[in-house]
């Protein structure tokens, strides 16, 4: 590598980096947006809001949304690692553990757990703002994304689980519990939580 190379590297983790904290960013939203406003939205004509919906019918978007990131950060330590053998060679070799420690250790902190955390904090705001670019990765990434879902399913399916798409957000027992919690609470009586 080149300094000119060396410079693209750089760049290029910065770029991979603010990618990873965009995606979990929509990830943290699109999970833990409120679904009755983005049904209101939706019901209202609002683009963004019926582009949610229809990504949590189809369930797709997380597996995207998961590749991608995952593709990101290997990308980012294998050019970390990359950059830091170009710089100090390999005759450091601890030198490059520290750097592709101190790599995860500033990837996890300023590009997951920082942008989950907003995320959920303003899901509704950034999920609308997010629903856009989250579709269209979604369709980008189709048939990869198929086959992930399909090997996942497959892979469930051994250990006697249902596929993804088959399982219910909410079960008949989520809601019986929050009838019985309810009714200890005094807000149900207990005919009406039955």
């Amino acid at each position: 590598m080149g300094d000119v190379l060396s410079n693209l590297a750089l760049a290029a983790i910065c770029l991979l980096a603010a990618l990873i904290f965009l995606l979990s960013l929509a990830e943290a939203a699109l999970l833990g947006a409120n679904r009755q406003l983005i049904r209101r939205h939706a019901q209202a004509g609002d683009r963004r809001a019926q582009a949610i919906e229809t990504l949590l019918s189809q369930g797709d978007y997380i597996t995207a949304l998961i590749a991608s990131i995952n593709a990101a950060v290997i990308s980012v330590s294998t050019l970390s690692t990359l950059l830091v053998w170009h710089r100090v060679g390999q005759g450091a070799p601890w030198l490059g553990e520290v750097v592709h420690l101190a790599t995860i250790a500033a990837l996890v902190a300023l590009a997951e757990l920082t942008p989950k955390t907003y995320g959920a904090v303003y899901a509704d705001e950034i999920a609308l703002a997010a629903a856009p670019a989250v579709a269209w990765l979604t369709k980008v990434l189709g048939r990869p994304v198929a086959a992930l879902t399909g090997l996942g399913d497959a892979l469930l399916s051994l250990g006697h689980m249902p596929p993804l798409h088959k399982r219910h957000v909410v079960t008949e027992e989520d809601i019986q519990a929050v009838a019985d919690l309810g009714e200890e609470e005094g807000l149900v009586e207990p005919e009406e939580g039955r």
